[in-house]
């Protein structure tokens, strides 16, 4: 395996992901200026695959790395939080919400990591549903946590057989290209499941897996950091892309 990939912390990664965060924050306060706020939640995706995987390549490394030991870092990292987060929303509802509306579904659906598929079967548009319900923005943790039920697999395989990174470079790439193109494909028939469900999702998540594989230890170019943010800041306060490819 190649040992020249930076497994170092990275506060710029960190810091790409705290903006992402706060994008999604203002776009659910419904600020104009950050009409395209939810955008964030992409890039969140894409910083995922990055950081699962140098995590993943690191205790490979270090002789640490399992299928077992890699849910229980997953469980111990999400659980205590979500579970802390979801019970406290819930009474907050409970006290404060409508009478007439229970949240229960959306309780059980976001603690089992599921609440993307809950949403779809239900027919809720996130767009229409997300400043009403409390409990809405959990979609994405779904899907997040379904890429975790599969990527590592794949990863175990690759490394635990001796290949190359060429290999999961490749696997990444193909992944890449079958969900990319199959999103694009429903997007006009069913946006509801290329919104949802986690598969059409998983070409943001590997194209950040790839990032990885294919990054060195260069000296680290802030003028070229930079200018990628500000590309990422345009995009986020243009009028809405003509599609979503852009």
């Amino acid at each position: 395996m190649n040992k020249t990939l930076d497994t170092n912390y990275k506060y710029h990664i960190q810091g790409l992901r705290g903006i992402s965060v706060l994008l999604v924050f203002l776009y659910h306060c419904k600020i104009e200026l950050f009409s395209n706020g939810y955008l964030g939640v992409d890039i969140f995706f894409v910083i995922s695959g990055f950081v699962i995987t140098q995590a993943i390549y690191k205790d490979y490394l270090n002789d640490k790395f399992s299928i077992d030991y890699f849910f229980i870092k997953r469980i111990k990292r999400i659980v205590p939080n979500l579970f802390f987060i979801i019970i406290f929303t819930y009474a907050i509802y409970i006290i404060f919400g409508p009478p007439d509306l229970s949240l229960w579904p959306q309780t059980i659906s976001s603690l089992f990591g599921v609440s993307n598929l809950w949403l779809l079967n239900n027919k809720k548009n996130y767009f229409d549903n997300i400043f009403d319900d409390p409990l809405g923005h959990t979609w994405s943790l779904g899907v997040e946590e379904q890429f975790y039920l599969v990527y590592p697999f794949l990863i175990f395989f690759f490394f635990k057989t001796r290949r190359k990174i060429t290999y999961s470079i490749t696997a990444l790439i193909i992944i890449i290209t079958i969900t990319l193109a199959s999103s694009l494909y429903l997007e006009k028939i069913k946006p509801e499941y290329v919104f949802y469900l986690s598969p059409l999702r998983f070409w943001e998540f590997a194209f950040g897996c790839l990032i990885f594989f294919i990054s060195k230890k260069n000296k680290q170019n802030n003028y070229l950091a930079y200018f990628f943010l500000i590309i990422i800041l345009i995009i986020i306060f243009s009028p809405p892309p003509p599609h979503k490819l852009y």
